[in-house]
Order: structure tokens, then C-alpha cells, then sequence
């Protein structure tokens, strides 16, 4: 049986000092804590994921793409958990929006595309799906052949519904 790593109690409460500030949209104070955080990591998503929303809310969309990337990295080097499983999906999510903000649509329409096949219920993976069909909407080059694989993602996920 595999030792599960447990966080060092000053660590969480660090965490939830940033997550705290985070909610109360006081962003600067989020990040100063949430970086305090930053060499503490053992192979720890949730603490990357929330500097990436913090990032998000500050409009730091460069800086949060870098954060997202260096959690995706962290994740291929992990045997995740269901937990983090989930946080991967979400951060791919965040991901192709950051890209979209960007106008980089097909990065965006490739991390839709991922987290819909990482997500694990079927309303999640609608909706991540949904964020590749607008994102494409967007793509003046988005071929009749790409339009037909979204598509076909889409009614596989529907399947058998009536």
C-alpha cells in the first residue's frame, strides 16, 4: 500500500490564508501568500491551481498559462489521484480559456478538447466540449472535417439519449 504524503499543518493554513484572501478578492495578498507556497510543492495541484485563478483574476493571463503549464508538467509525473485527476481536467479548462483570451484558439480548442476527455461526468464533458465548439466558432480556418470531429465527440457523449 502506497504512503499517502500528508501537508505539514502550517502549510495548509498558509494555503487557506491564500485561498481566504483569494474569496474576498483582495488578489495581491492572495498571490503574496499563495507564492510563499511556491517551493513547497510535493506534487501538490490544488496549491498551482489556485495561483492560477489568482493570476486569472488579475489579469496576469501570460503568467497564469505559465502556472497552468508548469502544473500540467508536475501532473504527467504523478500517479494522480481521482482528486487529482479532476484538478487537471479544471486546469486544462483554464487553460484553453487563457488561450482564448489570447486569441490562440486552436491551443484553446486542444485543451477543451482534453479536459473533456479527462472530465468524469458527462455534463462536465458537455460543457468542456460546449468551449471548443465556441472557441472554434472563432477560428476562420476551422475546416468542415474538424467541425465533423467535434461534432462526433459530441453525439458519442449523447448517445443512447432521447
Amino acid at each position: 500500500m502506497e504512503k499517502k504524503f500528508v501537508l505539514p499543518e502550517e502549510t495548509i493554513s498558509l494555503y487557506q490564508e491564500a485561498l481566504a484572501f483569494y474569496r474576498k478578492g483582495e488578489y495581491a495578498d492572495a498571490l503574496f501568500k499563495v507564492r510563499a507556497l511556491s517551493g513547497i510543492d510535493y506534487g501538490w495541484l490544488q496549491r498551482q491551481l489556485l495561483h492560477s485563478y489568482i493570476l486569472k483574476a488579475m489579469g496576469d493571463t501570460y503568467s497564469e498559462i505559465t502556472v497552468l503549464q508548469s502544473l500540467l508538467r508536475s501532473a504527467d509525473k504523478m500517479k494522480l489521484t481521482v482528486d487529482d485527476e479532476s484538478l487537471v481536467a479544471e486546469a486544462l479548462s483554464l487553460l484553453g480559456s487563457a488561450c482564448r483570451r489570447l486569441g490562440c484558439t486552436r491551443k484553446a480548442i486542444s485543451a477543451f478538447l482534453e479536459s473533456a476527455a479527462k472530465e468524469k461526468s458527462r455534463e462536465a464533458k458537455a460543457v468542456e466540449l460546449s468551449n471548443a465548439f465556441f472557441t472554434a466558432n472563432a477560428e476562420a480556418g476551422f475546416s468542415v472535417k474538424e467541425w465533423g470531429g467535434l461534432y462526433q465527440r459530441y453525439n458519442q457523449l449523447f448517445q443512447g439519449i432521447r
